[in-house]
C-alpha cells in the first residue's frame, strides 16, 4: 500500500512538472508585447525567447534519456526540477532580452528532462498497467499547449509579464522538497557507472591485466 501511494505521488508531482514544461512553451508567446515594450526590444529578439527554449528541449530530451540510465532516473528528474525552477526564477527578474533568452535556454534544461526521465520512473512504477500509466503521463504534454495561452491572458492581463515565469518557483521548490524525501525509497535502479580504463585483477591466477 505504501509502495502504491508513494507511485502514485510521484506520477502526480511529476505531472504537475511535466505540465508546468509544457505550458512555458506556449505561454510565453501571449506576453510577448508587453516583453518587447518592457525591455526595449524587437519583435526579432523577443521572439528569440521561444526559439531557444523550442531549440534547447530538442537538444536535450534524448540526452536526458541517456543521463537517467547513466546515474538513476530519480536523480536526473530532481536536477531538472531544480534546473527549470532556477531558469524560471532567473527569467522572472532578467534585466534585459539577452539574459532573458539565456535564462529561458536554462529553463529547457531541466525541463527538456521531464518526460524521458519521469516516464522511466512511470514504467518502472506501475508494472502491471504500464502502457496505460504511461499514456496517461505523455498526455499530458499537449495539453500544456491549451492551457498556456489562456493561463497567460490571464495572468498578463491581471500582473505583468514576469510573473508568467515567477508562477512556477513555487511549485517548482514545493516538488523538490516532496521528491527529496522520497527519492531513497522511489529510486531503486542500478545505476551504471562510465567506462573506466582497463585495471588490473586482484589475486590472479595469470599475471596479466584484464578489461572488466
Amino acid at each position: 500500500m505504501a509502495d502504491s501511494r508513494r507511485a502514485y505521488l510521484f506520477f502526480g508531482l511529476a505531472g504537475v512538472s511535466l505540465l508546468m514544461f509544457s505550458i512555458d512553451s506556449t505561454v510565453v508567446s501571449v506576453a510577448l508585447p508587453n516583453m518587447m515594450s518592457d525591455l526595449q526590444t524587437s519583435l526579432v529578439g523577443v521572439g528569440w525567447t521561444l526559439t531557444a527554449y523550442m531549440l534547447t528541449q530538442t537538444a536535450v530530451m534524448p540526452l536526458a534519456g541517456k543521463l537517467s540510465e547513466s546515474f538513476g532516473r530519480m536523480r536526473v528528474f530532481l536536477v531538472c526540477v531544480a534546473l527549470f525552477t532556477l531558469g524560471s526564477l532567473l527569467c522572472g527578474i532578467a534585466p534585459n532580452i539577452y539574459v532573458l533568452i539565456a535564462c529561458r535556454v536554462i529553463q529547457a534544461l531541466g525541463g527538456g528532462g521531464f518526460l524521458p526521465s519521469a516516464a522511466g520512473i512511470v514504467a518502472r512504477e506501475f508494472p502491471t498497467n504500464r502502457d496505460r500509466m504511461i499514456g496517461l503521463f505523455s498526455s499530458i504534454f499537449p495539453l500544456g499547449g491549451i492551457i498556456g495561452p489562456n493561463l497567460g491572458g490571464f495572468i498578463v492581463e491581471r500582473w505583468s509579464w514576469r510573473e508568467v515565469f515567477l508562477i512556477n518557483v513555487p511549485i517548482g521548490v514545493l516538488v523538490l522538497v516532496i521528491l527529496a524525501k522520497q527519492a531513497t525509497a522511489v529510486e531503486q535502479t542500478q545505476e551504471r557507472r562510465v567506462d573506466l580504463p582497463a585495471r588490473c585483477c586482484s589475486p590472479p591466477p595469470s599475471p596479466h591485466c584484464s578489461l572488466d
